[in-house]
C-alpha cells in the first residue's frame, strides 16, 4: 500500500444515524509508537453529523494480554490504547467491556473508571457502585485486563507506581482467553 498523507471524498453510502445517503470519507496513515502504521479511517454524515471511526494496522500484530495493576492515585494517569478489537476487565469488581466496532480509545485509566463508573451508576447495583467508590480508593491495587486480538492496545505511557505485563498469544490461546470472560 503506498503511504498517503491525507485523503477526503464524497462518496455513496448510508449513515447510520440518520440514513442519509452521502457519506464524508477521510484517512490518512499514521505511524502509533509501539504498535506501527495505521490507517487512520473516519466517516462522517454532512446532515447528521454522525462520525463512525477505527484505525486499522497496515503492519500484522499477534493477539496479546495486557495485565495492569495500579497501586497509586498518580498511576491513573497511565494513558492507554484500546483497538475497537479489545476486550477490557475490571478484574477487581469482574466488569467487562467488549469491544466495540469503531470505537477504538485512547484514555488515562483514570478516563476509562470514568466511563465504566457511569455504566454502574446506570445499572443502579447498589453493591457494585460500593465496591466500586471503595476501589477507586486504592487500598488495593486496580487490576485491569485487556484481551486484543488484534494485539494493537498498549500502554502508551506509565505514570506512578504502575505495574504492567504484556503477553503474546497464540490463536488458540486468545480463544480460551476470551471464552473465559
Amino acid at each position: 500500500m503506498e503511504d498517503k498523507k491525507f485523503v477526503e471524498k464524497k462518496i455513496k453510502g448510508k449513515c447510520l444515524n440518520c440514513g442519509h445517503n452521502e457519506l464524508i470519507y477521510r484517512e490518512t496513515i499514521y505511524e502509533i509508537p509501539n504498535s506501527g502504521k495505521h490507517m487512520i479511517v473516519s466517516m462522517e454524515c454532512p446532515k447528521c453529523g454522525f462520525v463512525y471511526k477505527d484505525f486499522y494496522p497496515i503492519e500484522k500484530k499477534e493477539s496479546k494480554e495486557i495485565n495492569i495493576e495500579v497501586k497509586d492515585k498518580e498511576g491513573l494517569n497511565t494513558l492507554i490504547s484500546r483497538s475497537s478489537d479489545a476486550w477490557i476487565k475490571l478484574e477487581n469488581l469482574n466488569l467487562v467491556v467488549k469491544p466495540i466496532e469503531g470505537e477504538p480509545m485512547l484514555t488515562t485509566i483514570e478516563g476509562l473508571l470514568n466511563k465504566m463508573e457511569k455504566a454502574v451508576n446506570i445499572m443502579g447495583n447498589e453493591k457494585v457502585k460500593k465496591k466500586f467508590k471503595e476501589m477507586l480508593e486504592l487500598k488495593e491495587p486496580i487490576k485491569i485486563k485487556i484481551l486484543d486480538k488484534s494485539g494493537l492496545s498498549n500502554v502508551v505511557y506509565k505514570k506512578g507506581n504502575v505495574d504492567v505485563k504484556e503477553k503474546k498469544l497464540s490463536e488458540e490461546e486468545y480463544l480460551k482467553k476470551e471464552k473465559a470472560l
